[in-house]
């Protein structure tokens, strides 16, 4: 990357000695240029060698190969990189690689690097690390470390001949514990790599996430869908890097849970000496600014040109919910009054099955933001409602899912510019069939049938008798809007769940005190008891994996399926741990069940905690990020003591 450098013009007033500052090359400036240099030392050393490792593969024209990194593990720990650029002589080693500042790569904007210290960032973390270096047929070795006096040395270690590609490969033991940090530090390094590397030791997982917009030069993202993997409201990507932006230097107009990424070409930005961060000067701030600007602009016109689409301000705003997390719009939180001079919206509600028009006395204004189905009916009728218009809408807004409205319309023109139309007209709507109708005073209804109820009405519904079908149905005692099982009182839902559960489509809610003699009339089964009979069949048929599933569960992450093939027939111990879990869980309803009727369920071993009892060293580690070969060979040893 090339370096912006000034000159300045000097004035002097005589002929005065003069002496130029210096460095001195001693252990507290290797100290300030390696260790207080970076403030997350493992991210820096991913970061610095990675970028090292794309630079070299630039130059050698090798950038479309994937460089090798492996990450560190419980049975690897170790951190190395190895790429396939063009390698370093023994000369430049000496002279270019162990010099602080010393970069071939100053010159160009097609290399990252500029600073000649990333190469050296190891010196951050560690004492010591290995640099082998395949150059033109030959291997050279070194060893790179902190002398007696704290300041960096290298070893020249060993030669031979090698038919390895030309490259250059770093290795960094790594301390107890630091495993995830580096994994973590790869994971956020090459998001932006457009050929990541090869990489072994660890797994590491990048987000497959779908901006929102995409355009020249950005992306932006809604972070509240997707998780936040980008650290910052604005990020710019300059040689695969990703810098979060200092947002006090900049204006904007993004939604709540967006983040936009800038991609600009190498020396369209600088960044500080450690390049954890961008520096801020008046060129950088005012590139940025530029393309914050740009990028705004173009997702703005998308918008405005896909609100222009729709018919109505309501839909205009609804259509908003789609992009207000990304972008800020003055109308998107507008609200609309629901009594004008041009019409007239009257709140309707249906409480367990009656209704009420206008009863909500706060309810003056729609929020089209909301994530709201509206249902507006349209109030054509001359006078006061009837008992008969009233039912008809109770049965209409029966069917329906949403947030009802009653309206009066003055200005058609007015009301349809806000609202675009009506769902249905009063007039218009169906009668309801006869059964759906109140019963007529002195009849009452012993039996009813349940459906999936809603927050307006209970979940029974009354039935003329030619509608029963008593095919595939069960029955279950009922108590107003509640259903008695197993001498408790639950909620009509619970009666359909467990009805489902056996293969039952329809239920029949019979009143209490008429319920053995119509269940036996229609030849009904009881719930209680076929439920009863069910969750103990349920039990009997487990078997010790399945008990122990019941019992204590699975965690499916700590030991993934992977894990589990590995370790089938290496021991009785495995094998029990790999039959554990494959095993079928009940599910929650049957569980709910034998929980209900007090069914008694015989207990069985962990045989996940006997697994990790039996190899103790497989619990302390991520089995994620663990070798087969590794895995295999601790088991059998284990057996062989």
């Amino acid at each position: 990357m090339q370096l912006q450098q000034t000159t300045n013009a000097v004035t002097r007033s005589g002929g005065f000695p003069e002496a130029k500052f210096k460095i001195a090359a001693n252990a507290k400036a290797f100290h300030i240029l390696s260790s207080k240099l970076y403030t997350d030392t493992r991210l820096a050393i991913v970061r610095e060698l990675s970028t090292n490792a794309w630079d070299a593969q630039v130059e050698a024209g090798t950038q479309d190969r994937p460089f090798e990194v492996h990450l560190p593990n419980s049975f690897a720990p170790f951190f190395s990189i190895r790429d396939f650029g063009t390698g370093l002589s023994p000369d430049q080693v000496e002279h270019i690689y162990t010099t602080y500042f010393a970069s071939s790569r100053s010159e160009s904007n097609e290399f990252v690097g500029a600073l000649g210290l990333g190469s050296k960032s190891p010196f951050a973390y560690t004492d010591q690390f290995t640099i082998t270096s395949y150059w033109n047929g030959n291997m050279y070795t070194y060893s790179a470390f902190k002398n007696e006096q704290g300041e960096p040395s290298i070893a020249f270690l060993s030669t031979q001949e090698s038919s390895e590609p030309n490259g250059v490969e770093i290795r960094i033991n790594i301390q107890e514990g630091d495993a995830y940090q580096f994994q973590a530090a790869a994971q956020r390094v090459y998001r932006f790599f457009p050929t990541r590397p090869k990489i072994v030791g660890a797994k590491v997982e990048f987000p497959s996430v779908e901006p929102r917009f995409k355009g020249k030069g950005y992306e932006l993202y809604d972070c509240g869908m997707h998780g936040a993997f980008l650290t910052s409201r604005v990020n710019v990507v300059m040689g695969n890097i990703c810098y979060p932006v200092a947002m006090q230097h900049f204006r904007h107009i993004l939604g709540d849970n967006a983040a936009m990424v800038l991609f600009v070409d190498i020396g369209q930005v600088e960044f500080a000496a450690s390049r954890e961060e961008l520096h801020y000067s008046e060129d950088t701030k005012a590139n940025i600014q530029r393309l914050i600007d740009a990028a705004s602009s173009e997702v703005t016109k998308t918008v405005e040109d896909d609100l222009g689409k729709h018919i109505c301000l309501v839909q205009k705003i609804k259509a908003l919910r789609f992009y207000r997390s990304v972008i800020s719009f003055q109308h998107a939180t507008s609200t609309i009054k629901t009594e004008t001079a041009d019409y007239s919206l009257k709140r309707v509600d249906l409480r367990k099955n009656k209704i009420f028009i206008g009863h909500d006395r706060w309810q003056t204004e729609l929020n089209p933001n909301a994530d709201t189905h509206y249902v507006i009916v349209e109030c054509d009728v001359e006078g006061e409602l009837k008992q008969s218009d009233k039912n008809k809408l109770r049965h209409f807004l029966n069917s329906q899912r949403g947030v009802f409205y009653l309206a009066t319309i003055k200005d058609r023109a007015k009301f349809e510019e806000t609202f675009g139309g009506v769902t249905a007209t009063l007039s218009s709507l169906p009668e309801p069939p006869r059964a759906a109708r109140r019963v007529s005073a002195g009849e009452r209804s012993y039996i009813k049938s349940a459906r999936r109820g809603n927050f307006r009405s209970d979940c029974w519904r009354s039935i003329a008798e030619a509608e029963i079908d008593v095919k595939d149905a069960i029955a279950v005692p009922r108590k107003g809007l509640m259903c008695k099982i197993g001498g408790k009182e639950y909620d009509g839902e619970v009666a359909i769940t467990i009805a489902r559960q056996m293969g039952y489509e329809r239920v029949y809610g019979i009143a209490e005190a008429y319920y053995d003699r119509i269940r036996t009339e229609l030849g009904l089964p009881d719930l209680e008891e076929e439920a009863r009979q069910y969750a103990q069949d349920a039990v009997d048929a487990l078997d010790i994996y399945q008990l122990a599933r019941y019992h204590h569960g699975f965690d499916s992450y700590s030991t993934p399926n992977s894990f589990v093939e590995w370790i089938v027939g290496l021991s009785p111990v495995c094998d029990d741990l790999a039959k554990f879990s494959k095993s079928t869980d009940l599910g929650n309803t049957t569980r709910g069940m034998i929980t209900m009727f007090g069914i008694k369920v015989a207990e069985a071993p962990n045989f996940k905690d006997v697994f990790d009892a039996t190899y103790p060293l497989l619990s302390h580690v991520n089995l994620q990020h663990v070798h087969k070969e590794d895995v295999v060979e601790y088991i059998k040893l284990k057996g062989q003591q």
